[in-house]
């Protein structure tokens, strides 16, 4: 049984995490990030309640950073009780084995715990269109090149859909009344 107290204050905040990229995606993460301005409409009401995400990433991933800088920009903008730390799939495969994604390693995985450090929900890898594009495209070409049109799924999204479906997860709310997700979203103690 992991301690995930203990294991998220292991954890790299948001501006470490920004500081030590060193993939071809840099700037993208850092672009993405500093250009994440989200609109009240799509944050909706602040989130009162505690809220500590412990996600796995990788620096290298198109889906994290498609993902992440939306994310972090929205954590820091919807509640003053949100902490984010992140892990690395290649430095905590104890962690990234909890936080399977229909039984593979993938990242991004979230896992939002409130302040017992029960469990939230979680989310990962990518947004609906960002899976049925991959759906649609996977096998068809190099995995290089299917990184870059997932890339610029994500550079055209914008975080748009990231957010549709991350923020409801933030707020607890349970995956049988949102709409539009990503598949897997998980519910309850599933950890």
């Amino acid at each position: 049984m992991i301690d995930w107290e203990e294991r998220f204050e292991q954890g790299m905040t948001w501006e470490d995490w920004l500081d030590g990229v060193k993939s071809s995606l840099k700037d993208e993460w850092h672009e993405r990030y500093e250009n994440a301005f989200l609109d009240e409409a799509m944050l909706g009401d602040p989130i009162e309640e505690t809220r500590l995400i412990i996600c796995m990433v990788s620096d290298s991933c198109p889906d994290s950073c498609g993902s992440l800088p939306f994310i972090a920009r929205a954590i820091e903008d919807l509640g003053h009780d949100m902490e984010l730390r992140l892990f690395t799939k290649k430095e905590h495969p104890d962690l990234m084995k909890m936080l399977l994604v229909d039984g593979k390693e993938s990242a991004p995985a979230l896992a939002v715990f409130d302040e017992d450090w029960s469990l939230v929900g979680r989310w990962g890898p990518r947004p609906a269109g960002a899976r049925e594009l991959f759906k649609r495209i996977e096998g068809t070409m190099p995995i290089g090149e299917i990184d870059k049109e997932l890339n610029r799924w994500y550079r055209r999204d914008a975080g748009h859909e990231v957010l549709s479906e991350v923020i409801p997860v933030l707020r607890g709310v349970k995956p049988a009344s949102r709409k539009n997700l990503s598949l897997p979203v998980y519910d309850g103690d599933d950890l």
